[in-house]
């Protein structure tokens, strides 16, 4: 029978592993359906890198749910060196995802304040055309 501790390491190693697997599935079948709808342009380079991003980031969480469990397995009194070295990088693993999901969010709102940009400029042209239309028809009519 398995300790209580090793049984809740390896639930957590598990559950990481399963939602990893779920979300690259995810991703892949998004990116096919964007490669699929968007011809080349900047949308299609921002979903791109953004794909890249959040592959590398399920990825990873998959890499840590395995660490997880192996590092429940390294013997602390024996290996402490490898223990620390091992724990150090799983460190550095949870740190460079939380970096990619900061430049997933600033990314994500460059690209849509830029594209809410040009419609605004959009829509201040139309709305403009629109006034010199209504100005146009209504000096016609009052004479």
């Amino acid at each position: 029978m398995l300790a209580a501790d090793h049984l809740l390491a390896l639930v957590a190693a598990l559950t990481l592993v399963s939602v990893s697997i779920a979300l690259v599935a995810w991703h892949v079948r998004s990116w096919r359906l964007i490669r699929a709808e968007l011809p080349r342009g900047a949308e299609r380079d921002y979903r791109w890198r953004q794909f890249r991003r959040r592959m590398q980031a399920s990825s990873l969480v998959g890499v840590l749910g395995v660490a997880i469990y192996l590092g429940y397995l390294i013997p602390y009194q024996t290996m402490p060196r490898f223990f620390l070295a091992f724990w150090l990088m799983v460190i550095a693993c949870v740190l460079w995802l939380s970096a990619l999901a900061w430049i997933d969010v600033l990314a994500t709102r460059t690209f849509f304040a830029t594209r809410r940009h040009a419609i605004d400029i959009e829509r201040a042209a139309w709305q403009a055309e629109v006034e010199r239309s209504e100005r146009a028809r209504q000096n016609g009519s009052s004479v």
